[in-house]
């Protein structure tokens, strides 16, 4: 009889804790802060790449929202502003939710107003600083500090009701972490370049694979700066982006998750004819790899895209194309030394190109210089005469791209210009690989139950 009652009581306390934690994993979603612009909340500077580009546009992001979300695998935050657009089409899972409960960070610019035509690096701009958890430089963080997983991001163009305007004045959004603060909140890992992300015109979302993420820390700063174009059209127009950022916390893990670490490419090509040190020089980097090719400046360049190389030649990364196919490359490890995978893989990547661009390619060398395509992104221009971006398809492998050991890599970029007339370019790719140095840090820890349980629910002897 004592061991039939002491069984009944243990079924007990299994079902009453596992409602208890039901009732408490229900209780979280959804919790949410937003909180209006404030200009003094925000550094005056504007980041130095756009310092030549169009009007700054206010200080400080209309709004920014926290939500963490309760499962629902096929919703989207703004799934209501975009119903009434396209009821039709329904909304892609959010990135994460294979992960766990997801926690989403939607910013929204003050309006842009676009008021004539402006190429790539032209148009009106915002720059802001916040951290991950959406508070702003000059306040204090909203929580503790927490292990977060970052798992994607998409953006979209609102008018002022909040509705969807489709991607036709989309420039660019980047992001760019602080580096010495990663390195010091993750002791042992390392950050390679500061861009962790450019959304662009025919790419206004990325998504990691399912078990990988990009470790956060809650409180860490984030720089993010958002751009508007103006390729076809006349007259004026008021538009704003709204990005959003999707995380899972930790402590709202399913099951266990890897971190990645990122890299990120760039073509570069020379104003000056190469001589003939410069190509011996060209050589000794990478023999297996085309020689440095040569180009006009693009006449939107900015100060940031020039650069000198040891061989005494300025670089651009902002460049002419001229009318018809024309391919440009540059090796990886000039812009970024320290990609040197050492039986690492490749889960996922995003492009950064302009208009009548049409394939990126991540090309690796092997000794004796055999060719392989470890990646590649396609892309679709506008027609009818108009200029822009329709579509990039940048790769994602869900189970990772072996990167050779011991392999040259060449970043390489066709151009099909069929507008008859030069065109500006650009190329940057961004690259996602398992993170073997990272390891969790003391502050991160999983010793604490994340639905607040006082352990009374274990059954003794």
């Amino acid at each position: 009889m004592r061991r039939t009652y002491a069984l009944l009581g243990a079924l007990f306390v299994v079902v009453a804790c596992g409602a208890l934690a039901v009732m408490r994993l229900n209780a979280r979603a959804p919790t949410t802060y937003t909180w209006p612009a404030s200009s003094a909340s925000m550094r005056p500077d504007p980041l130095p790449v756009l310092t030549a580009g169009g009007d700054t546009v206010g200080t400080a992001p209309e709004s920014v929202t926290l939500l963490t979300l309760a499962p629902s695998p096929s919703a989207s935050p703004d799934a209501g502003a975009r119903a009434g657009a396209d009821a039709a089409a329904p909304a892609p899972p959010r990135p994460g939710t294979k992960d766990g409960l997801v926690t989403t960070l939607t910013i929204t610019t003050e309006p842009f107003e676009i008021r004539k035509r402006y190429r790539s690096m032209e148009g009106p701009h915002a720059d802001y600083d916040l951290r991950a958890d959406g508070t702003l430089r000059a306040s204090a963080p909203s929580r503790p500090r927490e292990l977060w997983w970052w798992k994607g991001a998409s953006i979209e163009l609102v008018d002022d009701a909040g509705r969807p305007l489709g991607q036709e004045f989309m420039c660019h959004m980047n992001i760019d972490v602080d580096a010495r603060a990663r390195d010091t909140a993750f002791p042992g890992t390392r950050v390679h370049t500061r861009r962790l992300l450019t959304l662009t015109q025919g790419e206004p979302r990325f998504e990691l694979p399912a078990g990988w993420g990009v470790p956060v820390a809650s409180d860490e700063m984030w720089s993010l700066v958002f751009q508007v174009l103006n390729h076809n059209r006349e007259g004026t127009f008021r538009v704003r982006q709204r990005l959003t950022l999707y995380f899972v916390r930790d402590a709202d893990l399913f099951a266990p998750i890897d971190a990645l670490t990122w890299h990120a490419a760039y073509v570069w090509v020379s104003l000056s004819k190469s001589d003939a040190d410069a190509v011996a020089w060209d050589e000794k980097q990478c023999g297996c790899c085309a020689p440095l090719a040569r180009a006009l400046e693009a006449t939107n360049n900015v100060p940031a895209g020039r650069a000198h190389d040891p061989a005494g030649r300025t670089l651009v990364g902002h460049w002419t194309v001229p009318p018809g196919k024309n391919t440009w490359t540059f090796p990886v490890a000039r812009a970024a030394p320290e990609f040197a995978p050492k039986g690492q893989k490749l889960f996922a990547a995003w492009t950064h190109v302009h208009p009548f661009a049409s394939e990126v390619r991540l090309v690796a060398h092997a000794p004796g210089c055999a060719p392989q395509v470890v990646a590649k992104s396609t892309i679709d221009s506008l027609q009818g005469g108009l200029v822009g971006l329709s579509q990039i398809r940048s790769p994602v492998f869900p189970e990772g791209a072996p990167l050779p050991d011991g392999a040259a890599f060449e970043l390489a970029v066709d151009y099909d210009n069929t507008s008859g007339r030069a065109q500006d370019s650009m190329t940057s790719f961004g690259m996602f690989v398992d993170d073997p140095a990272w390891k969790r840090p003391a502050w991160a820890e999983r010793g604490q139950n994340p639905i607040d349980m006082d352990g009374s629910c274990g059954v003794g002897p």
